[in-house]
Formats: structure tokens, sequence, C-alpha cells
């Protein structure tokens, strides 16, 4: 499922590309340039922009900046997708657009995404290039762009999530829910711009998706297009996606793993193209759409969804299904597939495989018709329905299993054994020879076979089984308990002991055929074939004539032909191959020796020893004439590239690299540079520096030596603290572990700390320390201690042990559980975060398909409490005012013992006095904004976590300053400061659905210099501000009352006296100076604002009495403004709130602040 790291990085460089196309351009030389603004940014989309930085692919604006949290704007688009999805770029005279000059940077990009009909303009003929673009308008965008499919039920499961969405966007906005691109919180905020530093993720999911497949939309030659992007072919897939599939691969879903824009293999591929069925009088199969692999390997799952497909010459190195969206006819030729077979479609006209190599077979659908044609050879059928199953001469099927499900089952040819797993009664009709049927199941079985069957084994003592006229059972044997009135229509061999029925003697039963001999692995050239001479390789102990059959696991190393007695192993490429040979005696039963084929590309000797016979052959092997063909065998691996990969930056010197090959040149080879002063070689680097080295070493000495006086500081210096690492269990072959040893180390005084490590048997482990990680090699089977030190630079330390146990390789290969997923770092603390679960199926998986059973520990119960019930593990707050880190190690246990751990990192926080702060915000507020000096006084580095109240989906990011800013959405942001102390803002985001007055500013300019300001919604129309008052509060400390009066605006004036004003301006009764300070002309009430000894808590906007809008806390005992100021709502709300927030509606300004009245503020 991993992805190539540089598809990851091109798209942050399309992403940079746009953020600095108006100051830079593309440069695809290596670059170490710095971006300063990604500190807060996301650990991940960090590293997306700067390495694609580092490679090279494109420079920062000249002062260094991303602008992260800019919006992108539709011109932005425009440059993005054009590169993205490598569009014709277009340089006309004049633009379609009324508002695009021919100037502007993006021009001939938007000429580009509107030629290609993705981003087209409004019905007033403008682009609007730098208007930002929302969610919903980047939906629609990248639906155009990656061409998703819309199946028609989205809209009605997830219309309650699109609120705040036009309806025009519905669709995509589904689609990209579905698809993954989209997470709900965008969806919800559909209306929202989208920040820089968000559109990398999207971009990936939309045309790199990773956890899904793609979808491929174009094939050309020695190229294809998937969600909108062209990818170029290696040589591993470039015959599967060739134009000769482009019909049945038309639309495909496809998972694939690439190297920039080269796709380097298939991990999965699913066909949905359907064929037709055969035309009046033609053959079976000629309306289906062929798949033709040419020897292709797809090294992950094929899965056909579509009707009527042929596939041929392919190796499916994975899981290989027929669908039940098959529902008519399937063929397959020189089919080999490693994984498992599920046929789940197809119909009585039958499923055919022809020449196949198939491991595990299961077959499940009603009334299919399965046949295996040619040398097929199947290790085990399950059949899970009734079906009709033809076996060919030449095939080869181990052993057939009936489960619950078959009733009515049609056999025809040799068979190994045939297995009655079933409870359900069944009937077996046909024409097959059996060399065993087993009878495990307790259904009845009914056997009206037309052949024979060479033992009748009946095991379970709940079973009968009749046997029909046509049917010759050579010999029967009951399990215990089963009584032998369970068989009829033939005479068990345990009643008849004497056994001579007839004149002939008793039947013997068929026995296997045998390997006589052992072949040997085999090392050949990639120039020479071989010819193995397999003459007695195999024997039959009843003499029957025995059919042998070769087949290789890998046929783009080495391809097997068989004729006679002589096997020829024809060399493809350099690698490792296992060659496997059975023998079928026709009677079901086979036998396989197998030896393995490494291909290199020099001659080897080794192989001519088997066979003495061929004695001229192996002359050839080692002879040395062939020995000038090794000196090229390198030159010819690395044909188009590898010439340069050795040697990148003597770039001039590809010219005489040829000249090595030649004999005048091979012995300089060893001393090239060397060669024209090879005696100075040694002298050169002492002589022009022996001087200097002395002086840059006592150099140094004389500064440190006036460092030794802050000695005295070490004395109060607090020792590093450690925690307990988890004990650790390793197998021998795994890869490396990584301990990040700051997850178990902290120092008090916030120290540097460095780390040590001593193993205390090197033969059995290595545990090896780079900056804080620690990584630990397994080498051999035991058991040892890793000591690890953390010291920090005044003289303290703290140690801790790691057990380590390494076990010895398993003896079955079976390999352990691995982590094929990743949780977030998780912020917890009691009564505001809820407990989270997770799918730990879904966090590992094993290679072997083997149940897997999960435990979980938390190494600080206290700060994390974990449990496990069944796969799913539940993460919940431990205690509370309890802070710190904690490691929760869960762990998947296989069938056969073998374990995998994952480490879940957790901080467990609590808030500091009223740390608890709710930002309720508006749709259309840009940003909202917290001073966090007073939480923070002495707190310099603040880490910031996005989450909800169950899950924890970013950080730590680091905050610069103390001034928390943000998009507002719904959404919790942690502040985390030292000691984990932190400061919860949750911001919640509402519609504004209302258009009623509402306060737009209030100045508190010290004493009676008070004033309100409303905003008049009936400004420019005929209706009249009438029915408000203002309802005004105050609080005496001195008697701990509250009191109230209601002021009526307006009151007594005749309607036609009402002017008609945008705002509505208040004043305290003695704000004298008001005309003074405030750029105004007129004020229309006054009020008793200023109470000398009381606090004005809150002013309340009626409207016929009802609460329109609210100034402070009607309930509360403080001042609105305790420090004086001047608040202005924020020029994007307009629409009342029933209750007050500060932060989320308003700006703060200063006392004396009067310049803003008759204004609203960004």
């Amino acid at each position: 499922m991993d992805k190539s790291a540089s598809i990851k990085y091109f798209l942050a460089a399309v992403l940079m590309t746009a953020s600095v196309s108006p100051f830079s351009t593309v440069s695809y030389a290596a670059t170490s340039q710095t971006l300063s603004d990604l500190a807060k940014v996301s650990s991940d989309r960090q590293a997306e922009i700067t390495q694609a930085v580092q490679q090279g692919l494109l420079v920062g604006d000249p002062d260094g900046k991303f602008r992260p949290y800019d919006s992108i704007t539709r011109q932005d688009m425009a440059v993005i997708l054009t590169r993205a999805l490598q569009l014709p770029t277009v340089h006309a005279r004049t633009s379609e657009f009324s508002d695009v000059k021919q100037t502007n940077w993006a021009a001939s990009s938007i000429a580009a995404v509107q030629q290609a009909g993705l981003m087209t303009g409004n019905n007033k003929g403008q682009f609007r290039p730098k208007a930002a673009i929302t969610y919903q308008e980047l939906a629609v965008v990248l639906s155009r762009a990656v061409q998703w499919k819309a199946s028609g039920e989205e809209n009605q499961s997830n219309n309650g999530k699109l609120k705040s969405a036009a309806p025009w966007a519905w669709d995509a906005l589904n689609l990209s829910l579905a698809e993954g691109v989209f997470s709900e919180l965008e969806v919800l905020n559909a209306d929202q711009p989208v920040q820089r530093q968000v559109l990398a993720g999207i971009l990936l999911n939309s045309f790199f998706p990773e956890d899904r497949a793609a979808t491929l939309q174009r094939i050309n030659n020695g190229s294809v297009q998937i969600n909108g992007i062209t990818y170029s072919l290696s040589n591993r897939v470039k015959s599967l996606l060739d134009p000769s599939n482009a019909k049945v691969l038309d639309g495909a879903k496809i998972k694939f793993l690439a190297e920039g824009r080269t796709i380097s293999s298939i991990t999965s591929l699913e066909i949905i193209a359907t064929g037709s069925a055969p035309k009046g009088g033609q053959a079976e199969f000629t309306g289906n759409l062929k798949l033709d692999g040419s020897g292709a390997t797809l090294d992950g799952d094929l899965k056909i969804s579509g009707d009527y497909i042929s596939v041929s010459n392919l190796e499916v190195h994975g899981d290989f299904e027929i669908s039940s969206k098959l529902s008519h006819d399937f063929f397959s030729k020189d089919l080999n597939v490693t994984g498992q077979t599920r046929v789940y479609g197809g119909d009585s006209n039958t499923v055919v495989f022809e020449g196949a190599s198939l491991g595990q077979v299961e077959v499940n659908k009603q009334d299919v018709h399965v046949e295996a044609t040619g040398s097929t050879t199947i290790d085990k059928m399950a059949l899970h329905s009734d079906a009709s199953l033809t076996f060919g001469d030449s095939a080869s099927v181990e052993q057939v299993s009936l489960l619950d499900g078959a009733g009515n089952v049609a056999l025809s040819g040799n068979i190994g054994t045939l297995e009655l797993a079933g409870s359900q009664n069944v009937t077996l009709a046909g024409n097959a020879n059996i060399n065993e049927v087993q009878v495990n199941g307790s259904g009845a079985a009914s056997i009206n076979l037309t052949g024979s069957i060479q033992q009748l084994k009946v095991n379970n003592p709940d079973a009968t089984v009749a046997v029909g006229n046509n049917t010759k059972v050579e010999s029967v044997s009951l399990g215990t308990n089963v009584l032998a009135s369970a068989v009829s229509g033939v005479t068990p061999a345990s009643e008849t002991p004497s056994a001579p029925a007839s004149s002939t003697p008793a039947p013997v039963v068929n026995q296997a055929p045998v390997a006589t001999r052992v072949l040997e692995d085999r090392t050949i050239s990639i120039s020479d074939g071989v010819v193995v001479d397999v003459t007695g390789l195999f024997s039959d102990p009843d003499n029957d004539k025995l059919t042998i059959g070769a087949q290789t696991s890998n046929r783009n190393v080495v391809r097997t032909t068989l004729s006679g007695n002589s096997l020829t192993l024809t060399p493809v490429a350099e690698g490792s191959a296992m060659v496997t040979l059975r023998a079928s005696d026709g009677k079901g039963h086979l036998a396989s020796t197998s030896f393995n084929v490494t291909v290199v590309d020099a001659p080897a000797t080794p192989i001519p020893d088997p066979t003495p016979t061929p004695e001229p052959t192996p002359t050839p092997d080692p002879t040395p004439t062939p020995e000038p063909t090794p000196t090229p065998d390198p030159t010819p691996t690395p044909d188009p590239t590898p010439a340069p990969d050795p040697t990148p930056t003597p770039d001039p010197t590809p010219t005489p690299d040829p000249t090595p090959t030649p004999d005048p040149t091979p012995a300089p080879d060893p001393t090239p540079t060397p060669d024209p002063t090879p005696t100075p070689d040694p002298t050169p680097t002492p002589d022009p520096t022996p001087a200097p080295d002395p002086i840059p070493a006592p150099e140094p000495t004389p500064t440190p030596d006036p460092t030794p006086t802050p000695d005295p500081t070490p004395a109060p210096n607090q020792d590093p603290v450690g925690m307990d690492i988890p004990d650790q269990t390793l197998e021998v072959g795994d890869p490396a572990k990584d301990i990040e040893l700051t997850q178990y180390f902290s120092d008090p005084d916030q120290d540097l700390l460095a780390f040590s490590s001593v193993v205390t048997d090197d033969q059995v482990a290595t545990a090896v320390v780079d900056g804080s990680t620690l990584t630990i090699t397994p080498l051999t089977g035991g058991s040892v201690v890793i000591n690890v030190t953390a010291s920090d630079a005044k003289g303290g330390s703290a140690a801790k042990t790691i057990n380590l146990t390494v076990m010895p390789k398993a003896q079955n290969s079976n390999a352990a559980p691995e982590v094929v997923a990743a949780i977030q770092t998780q912020l917890l603390s009691p009564g505001y975060t809820d407990e989270r679960s997770y799918d730990a199926s879904q966090l590992f998986s094993d290679p072997e398909g083997d149940a897997m059973t999960y435990s979980a520990v938390s190494s600080d119960p206290d700060a994390a409490q974990v449990s496990v019930n069944d796969s799913t593990i539940t993460l919940s707050p431990g205690t509370a005012g309890h802070t710190g880190t904690a490691v929760v190690t869960i762990t998947a246990t296989d069938s056969h013992g073998n374990q995998t751990t994952y480490d879940l990192n957790v901080v467990a926080v609590s808030l500091v006095d009223n740390g608890f702060i709710p930002v309720n915000s508006k749709q259309g507020v840009p940003s909202v904004t917290v001073d966090l000096s007073a939480y923070f006084p002495t707190d310099s580095n603040l880490q910031q976590y996005w989450a909800t109240p169950a899950q924890t989906l970013t950080g730590p990011t680091p905050m610069n300053g103390k001034v928390w800013n943000a998009s507002p959405m719904n959404m919790d942001y942690w502040i985390v400061g030292a000691n984990y102390k932190a400061v919860l803002i949750r911001v919640s985001v509402s519609a504004q659905t209302n258009s009623n007055a509402y306060f737009s500013q209030y100045i508190d300019g010290g004493g009676y210099n008070k004033t309100i300001q409303i905003m008049n919604p009936y400004f420019g129309t005929s209706q009249k501000f009438v029915g408000f008052s203002l309802e005004v509060k105050h609080y005496n400390p001195a008697t701990n009352q509250t009191t109230s009066e209601t002021y009526k605006i307006f009151d007594g004036l005749p309607l036609d006296q009402i002017k008609d004003l945008k705002y509505v301006n208040s004043i305290d009764r003695a704000f004298y100076d008001f005309f003074d300070l405030i750029p105004t002309t007129y004020y229309n009430n006054e009020l008793i604002l200023n109470v000398p000894g009381s606090k004005l808590t809150a002013i309340i906007l009626k409207k016929d009495g009802q609460i329109m809008d609210v100034l402070g806390d009607p309930n509360g005992q403080l001042e609105i403004l305790p420090s004086g100021g001047t608040i202005i709502r924020k020029s994007a709300i307009h629409s009342s709130s029933p209750i007050y927030n500060l932060p989320g509606e308003w700006n703060l300004y200063p006392k004396g602040t009067y310049q803003y009245y008759d204004q609203q503020t960004p």
C-alpha cells in the first residue's frame, strides 16, 4: 500500500509552484532553500513541501515564504491543475474572460483549464482569478479532472452533511467524500475557502490515492492515464498495460507503485468492462473481452467484475477472483495464481481454466460449471454451492471438498481425494474416477457416478452413503462407531474379512507416484539455456502411465519447456525462480519435486554437476572464452540509466566510460585519479595541511577555557527522568526496530538530551543510537539486556534497560503480522475528551491470512487507559489532573505465535485556570484570534493539536508566539505548554440564518464615555426600525445585587419622524464630548450605562420583547470590557447572536479607539 515518496514530492512541488508563481520560476536543479513560515504547519504537510524544495523541483518566494494559511485562489488552482495534469498551455493574444489580462502570470494556465473543461467562468464572462476557491468549488473541479463515476445513491445518504453547500456541488461533494478525498469536516464547511496547507493532501488523495484504487482512463503505447495523471510504464507492467488490452481495461480500478511518474508494479487490478455473448453460430467465448498478459507478472490481486472476460498468459502473485458481477462466460489460458482463487461468478456455460496453475480454489456460485483443461493443476478446491466440475485428462486435482451449500454436484474427470464435509444431503452424478472419497460430514450422500472409487472412507457415524449401480467401489473402510448399515449399494470390506466374493483377488488401492531423486538447485547464465534430463525422475508403484508437466514460479526470470525427458530452462532476466515438475497417474494422484534456479549475468559452472552424461556442456560453462562477456555484462544492465548512476558527479566523464572496457585502460582502472601524480598521492594530503593542522587544534582549546566558569550552574541541575521501556521480542530476520527515546526520557530543566546504548551481547543483537532513535537489529536467537542512558550537558543522567528476546527464525517461515496503518498521537483530558476506539484488524495484517488476536497495555494508566474487546481497542482518559506522556503498546499475535507491536503515543493534559475557551463564530468569518499570554505567562514553547472530543487529528505543531489565530471550523484546538498544562479552544461555527438587527460596535472609553451602535436591517427599505428596546444590566459588588433597566428605542417618536439610518446610535447620558471624539453627526437616544460603584455586565437588544442580540453576560458579574476598549463586529457577520462571544465574532481594540465608528472591521 506504500506509494513512492517521489509522487508526494512531486505534488508538493506543484502546490509550491502555484503558491510562489507570481514571484519565481520553477527550478529543476537541487536546492537547499529553507521556507521560513512552516513552523505552524503539521509535520506531514511540512515534509511534503520541504522535501519538494530539497529535490529542486521549485523554490519559494524571494522572502522564502510559502504562506500556508493563505487561501488558494482560482488562478492558483488553474496553475496547479495545468502542471499536475500536464495540460497544453495556450498563449493567446486575448483572454476569453473579461477579468483576465494577458499580462496575468496565470493567464496561459487559466486558458488551459478552460479549454480542458475543468474550470469555467460565470455567466458574466468573468473567471474571478483572485477569488478564493471553496471546498465545494474544488470538489467540482477535481471531479472533472479525476473523472469520478457517480452511482446516483450518494446524495440520499449524505444530504444531511451538505447544509452549507450549494445544490450544484452536491454530487461532487458526495463523490469526494465517498472517494476519501474530503473529510466530513471539509464537506461540512463546503462554502469555506481552502487553505494552501490543506490542498496538498487533497490533491494527493485525488490524483495519487494510496488506500484505494484509482481509475485507469486511457492506455497509450508506453503510457497510461490514471485519475487524470499520465504515467510511463516500466518493462514489468508494459505488456499488461498494452493498447491491445485497452478495451478490457477501460475504467479498470488499479493500485500500483510508482517511481516518479513511472509505474513499476501493479498491486491490485479490477476489471469492470464487459464483453458480449457470442453471436448466433459463433463459438463460446468469441464475444469475450480479452486480457493478454504476454507473460507479465501482476504483483498483487486480480478481480474480474465485468462479464464475458478472457485472461491469458499472466502470473498473479496475489489472489484471483471472479466476482458475482461476471454472470456468464469466463475463459483463461496459462493463468498462474500464487494466492487464492475465488469463483463467485459464472453460469452453466462454463468458467474455464486451461493450462492453469492454481493453489487453493473456492467456488461459491449456484449452478456454475467450472472446467479445468489442458495441464491445469489444482491443489485444493472447496465447493460451497451446487455446481458442475469438469477435469480434463491431463488436469491434476489433488482434493475437492464439498461444504454446506453444495447439495447437487456433477463431476467429470480424475480426482485425487473427494471430501464430503457438509451437514446437508449430497447427490453426486457424472462420470469420474476418484482415488479416495472421505465422508466427514453428517449429511446423507447419494453417489450416482459412472466410474470408479478406489477407496470409500466413512468417518462420521451420522452419515449414510448410498452407492449407485454404475459406481464401482474397490474398497470401503468404516471409521469408529460407523455401522456397516451406513453404506448401501456396496459391501464394506469390514463385513467380508475373507474377501473372496469373486474369483479375482481383492483389488489393490491405487498408489500415488513418487519422485525417485532430487534435482539440485542451479545457477545459470543469462546468455545460456540449460537442458535437464528428467529420465526416471518419477516412478509409479502401480506401473500407471505418468504424465509429467513443468512449471516456473516466475516466467520473467526463467521459462520451462518439457519435451519427452528433456527439460529446457530458458533464462529471461537475472533473478530467482522455483521450477516444479509434477507427475500425474491419471487416477487423481500426483507427485512433485522442485528445485531453485538462479539466473546471473555471468556463466556458472555448477550447472552440469547433476548431469554427468552431457559432459560437453560443462566445458563451455567454465570456459574463459565467455570471459569477455562478463565485462560488458555490467554495462548491459545499466544500459539506459545505470551508466550515470555510479558516476553522477563526473557527468563530463561518461564519454571515457566506454574506454575502460578496452584492454589499454584496465590497468589504470584501479587508480584513475592518481595516474598523473601517483607518488605525491600520500604527501599532498599532509603537505599543505600539516602546519595548519596543529594551529586549528589549539585555537579552539583556548575558547573553551573560559567556559568552565559556568560550572557552578550544574549545582541546581536536575537529572533527566526516564520511564520504563517495554520489553521487546524480535525474530531473526525481522526488520530493525526503531524506538523513539524521547517518548521515555525527559528533562525537568528542558535540557537537550544525548542518548547512548550498550547491549550485553552484540552477537544476539545490535543497538545503535542515532539522535534520539534507538535502532535494534536482531542477529541470532537469545536474550540480551540493552542499557540506555540519557545525559544532559550538565552531568545529569538517567538509565533504563530493555529486555530483548530474539526468537530463532520459525521453521515454517510463517511471517509475523505486519503494521499496515498508523494512529495519530492522541491527546486526552478527563471531562473534555471522550473515549475512542480503533479496529486493530485495520492496523495489522497477516501476510499468510492467519487469524490474529490482540492485546494492549498502557505504560502509564494514570495518563491513558486501554481495553481490548476482540479486535476493538478502546482508549480512554486516565486520572483527572495527571499529566505527561504514555505509550500504548498494541500487540497482534497470529495463530503461530508470531507477534508484532505498534506504539500509540498519548499525551495527557489538564487545563490551566479558566483554560476552557468556547469560541462561537459564524460562517464566512475569515479568522478568529485568542491572546494566550495570560494563560501561559512564562511558557515560550507552545504546541498545538487539532481534535474533536472523540479523536485527535493532528499535532503536535509548534506555535509562534502566544496569539492563536485560525480560520474558524468546528474543531477543538488544544494549546499545550510546559508540564502539559493546556488551554482548550472549542470552536463552533454556525450558519447566519437571520437578518435581524445586531450590535455592530461597543465603545468603553472609560467613565461615561460609552456608546453602542446597532446595525439597522431595514436600511434602504420602507420598513421602520420600531419595536426595539435595550435592556441594560449592572452589578453592584457592595450589595451583591444585579439591577436591570429597559429603554425603548425611538420611544414615542411618530413613525414619519423615524429616519432611515444604517446605524442606530445610543450613548451614555453623560458622554458630553461624544461629538468631539466620535466621527459621526448624530445619536438617537441616551441611556444610563455608567453607574459609579457598579459594573456594566450586559446590554440586551430585543424586538417586541424577544432577545435578538447580547453584549456581555446577562447572568455574570464582570464588566463587559474590564479594561475598557472598543469591540467591533467582524465584517463577515451580518446576523445577531443570543449568546455573546468576544473571540468568535468581535475584534478588540484598545481604549481610546474611536475612528472605526460606523464600520465593521475584518
